[in-house]
């Protein structure tokens, strides 16, 4: 297998792919493909994602332009954007991206199943302003089937899981 590593914002590679694989590369949307003026092979540019994708019998990768550890901390902050994290991720300096997903994925479900699982479903009994599981037609009825105005209904009393 034929390997290509490109660095995220780095000039562009000349690279010999057939047609087939430079149009997978092209739909994968993980680098720029195009084809090498007065040159035989295609000039291959790391686009603005960062992964690994596989097209015939080339593997291309492209790395971050900044550190995986500072990577694997922008996700987790997209994530969960309501308040700056700033966590840093024991990882080693060479560790390749799946590896350091890996890692920060066990630390995470490790901490999650430490508060330990739950055990079914939860039933919630909720006021809200669409419908959610079921009517409790009961609580519905004697308490807000109508605005105090005579209006029409602004919430439902239900019950789901």
């Amino acid at each position: 297998m034929r390997r290509l590593e490109l660095t995220e914002g780095e000039a562009p590679q000349l690279v010999e792919l057939s047609d087939v694989e430079a149009e997978a590369l092209t739909a994968a949307d993980l680098a720029v493909v195009t084809r090498a003026p007065g040159a035989t092979g295609w000039s291959v540019a790391p686009g603005r994602k960062v992964g690994v994708v596989q097209a015939g019998d080339l593997q291309i990768s492209v790395k971050p332009k900044v550190s995986v550890e500072r990577l694997i901390f922008l996700m987790g902050y997209a994530s969960s954007p309501r308040y700056w994290r700033d966590h840093t991720v024991q990882l080693d300096a060479e560790v390749a991206l799946p590896e350091a997903l890996a890692h920060a994925f066990t630390r995470l479900a490790s901490k999650a199943v430490e508060q330990g699982l739950l055990q079914g479903y939860r039933t919630v009994e909720d006021s809200l302003p669409v419908l959610r599981g079921r009517i409790r037609v009961n609580d519905q009825i004697s308490r807000r089937g109508r605005t105090p105005s005579g209006g029409h209904l602004r919430r439902l009393h239900g019950r789901y899981r």
